[in-house]
């Protein structure tokens, strides 16, 4: 009978230290491992009792007392360890500065492959946003200390040398979750990093011509700071150039030499000065055509954020900053409702430029397509210094640069694709700063006097020809000017030919944007209601309809109003079938423009028509607007409209029979 024969048990007669260590040991050797769970997960994988001493160390706990979570619950089913706890909000925090996504702070945590080695030399907690501070930078400081206070500099001296002798160590490559700010600092390095490799590359090119760098050479610029061209092309064309001026040079001093032309011999001058002299002759006639003296200074707000009822209270604010710094006032394009220097359209397309200029006459303007033909006829760049203003507590991916109070900082460096998305590579800049302006999170007393008087004081002593401004912050900045700036005579020629036309008439606006969407058809009917109950008590027939819903096709009036459903569509053909309703489109406005395939961006979503619509609803004889759930309750467009109609009423313009009405709530 054949027995069955068992499967052989295998003794280890010499198991491996590492396999038998106790536990303690085990811990206090992973506390050497640098501060990544991987580091963790990795080691967990060689045996049982690695496993559980990595699971079970005390860099778990402190990771989640960091990130305050919650402690682990050992009867749960599921998260019993620290560990646990720390894996199921993986992906939520930076695993280098631990900083942990919320639905407050909107930090956007992103997988980044980085290079261990080069992180190892970044000290995050000492950098700031755009200042890199390296950990050996650091401890050469303390180093500097120590040798103060220590009689023995020997010992310093050499561990300064084996510092310096030591060799880089080849590239480790590891995945982190990092957050912007992380994110931000490590390519920062990186840039820094390959910059100076580039220009050490160009220095040993021009080495070889016996050259140097230079301190301003466009292509010795762009292949330094972007890698752009050939360093030996580049040295090759530097050197032609330099020969080619000492050749003309010697020429000169050979004619002063012999003595040819002795009675001219006191106008010879070297041609470079020549030419400094003719450049600077020509920038100051260029200077003298457009600003009426040799120097010009310039504002140049080239963005200005939210639509054109806010956007016109900021340009008269910065308006206002620009007659205290004593610069002129360079006026952004505007077009679909905004202003900015990337829209199609001169200022005069919305605004009345005269009768600005009678608002502000200490200021001098200038329009965006002046200041371009100004910076194009210039041989000599001017130096431009480019600011942001960034308002602090808005809960947006610019929020980890929040400041708590009033502050100015190094800003970013744009490269040409920012500059190209922003529109400013169109003029003939040379931005040599860049600064951020930060509103600051906490409540301040009198805030827009403080901020203006600390925005004048760390700009007015700029030297450079051009101050750019980027203006991200909707809160208001400076004092607040109440009295708007007239629009073109075009537009108000419109609006009077349709008051006069119409009269006496209502003015529904209807801002659909933040209405429920349930409830649509619902508030058209009790709108019918509203009308027919008016009509029989104020005797008014003609109805004119301002609203954001695209009745001229195209998207919505509103660059917050994505989607337009059927419950919409449904409101809108409630009323066009019960009303005669009158509206720009049905009336023909702006029939020149609209004609001219040049201005048909600027009739498809929000536009000149919009304001063509405030003044209609501001000179109409009653005025309803939407109530909550129906339409957007809170819109400076609409409280402009029922300022203006108060003002007018207090001046005794009887024609006017309310200030606003809203109609019947759900």
């Amino acid at each position: 009978m054949i027995s069955k024969v068992s499967k052989p048990v295998y003794i280890v007669e010499n198991p491996s230290i590492a396999t038998i260590l106790p536990q303690e040991i085990l811990c206090e050797i992973f506390s050497h491992l640098r501060e990544h769970p991987v580091h963790f997960t990795r080691v967990a994988q060689v045996c049982r009792a690695w496993n559980f001493a990595a699971d079970h160390h005390l860099f778990w706990r402190q990771l989640a007392k960091t990130l305050l979570l919650p402690d682990p619950k050992p009867r749960a089913y599921k998260y019993k360890t620290y560990k646990s706890i720390v894996s199921k909000c993986w992906g939520r925090f930076c695993t280098l500065c631990h900083s942990k996504r919320t639905r407050n702070n909107g930090y956007q945590i992103r997988p980044v492959l980085v290079d261990m080695v080069k992180i190892d030399k970044i000290d995050f907690e000492s950098s700031k946003w755009f200042k890199v501070v390296l950990r050996e930078d650091k401890k050469s400081g303390d180093v500097q200390n120590v040798q103060k206070e220590r009689s023995s500099e020997l010992s310093t001296v050499n561990v300064v040398q084996g510092a310096v002798k030591r060799k880089e160590l080849p590239s480790r490559f590891l995945k982190h979750l990092l957050c912007c700010r992380c994110n931000a600092i490590y390519c920062r390095y990186i840039r820094e990093e390959e910059i100076k490799k580039r220009r050490k590359l160009l220095s040993v090119k021009l080495g070889e011509f016996g050259l140097t760098i230079p301190a301003k050479h466009e292509p010795c610029d762009q292949f330094i700071l972007y890698g752009e061209g050939d360093p030996a092309s580049i040295a090759r064309e530097l050197f032609n150039t330099m020969m080619l001026k000492n050749i003309s040079l010697e020429k000169v001093s050979l004619n002063k030499s012999i003595g040819i032309d002795d009675i001219n011999d006191n106008n010879i001058d070297f041609n470079n000065n020549n030419n400094n002299n003719n450049t600077k002759k020509h920038d100051e006639n260029i200077n003298l055509k457009y600003c009426g003296e040799k120097t010009c200074r310039f504002m140049f707000p080239y963005f200005i954020p939210e639509q054109e009822t806010r956007a016109n209270i900021h340009i008269r604010s910065l308006t206002y900053l620009a007659e205290s710094l004593n610069r002129i006032m360079v006026l952004p394009n505007v077009g679909n409702s905004r202003m900015n220097c990337c829209a199609k359209y001169p200022f005069e397309f919305y605004y009345d430029l005269d009768k600005m200029k009678e608002m502000f006459p200490r200021v001098k303007f200038m329009t965006q397509q002046t200041f371009k033909d100004w910076t194009k006829e210039l041989l000599i760049k001017p130096d431009t210094l480019h600011t942001w203003f960034i308002e602090d507590g808005r809960n947006d991916s610019y929020s980890i640069r929040d400041h708590n109070k009033m502050a100015v900082e190094p800003g970013v460096h744009y490269g040409k694709k920012i500059l190209y998305k922003l529109c400013v590579d169109q003029f003939d800049l040379n931005i040599i700063d860049y600064l951020e302006f930060h509103t600051g999170i906490g409540y301040v007393k009198d805030f827009e006097y403080k901020m203006f008087n600390f925005f004048t004081e760390n700009l007015q002593d700029i030297k450079s020809p051009v101050i750019l401004i980027r203006n991200r912050s909707r809160r208001q900045m400076f004092p607040l000017i109440e009295e708007p700036i007239p629009f073109a005579p075009h537009i108000m020629k419109q609006a009077i030919e349709i008051r006069n036309k119409l009269q006496p008439y209502y003015c529904i606006h209807w801002r659909m944007e933040q209405g429920r969407l349930e409830k649509m058809p619902k508030c058209a009917e009790k709108l019918i209601e509203t009308i027919n109950h008016l009509k029989t008590t104020e005797g008014i027939n003609n109805i004119y309809l301002a609203t954001d819903y695209p009745i001229s096709g195209g998207t919505s009036a509103s660059d917050t109003f994505y989607y337009i459903k059927k419950e919409h569509r449904l409101a809108i053909q409630m009323l066009n079938s019960t009303f005669d309703l009158k509206t720009w489109v049905s009336l023909n406005a702006f029939k020149e423009f609209r004609e001219d395939k040049n201005y048909n961006s600027e009739f498809k979503g929000s536009g000149i028509h919009g304001i063509l619509d405030k003044l209609i609803c501001i000179q109409s004889d009653y005025f309803i607007s939407g109530p909550k759930d129906c339409c957007r309750i809170r819109s400076t467009y609409t409280k402009l409209i029922g300022e203006a109609r108060k003002n007018l009423i207090d001046k005794g313009d009887k024609r006017l029979r309310n200030v606003i009405t809203r109609w019947t709530r759900l």
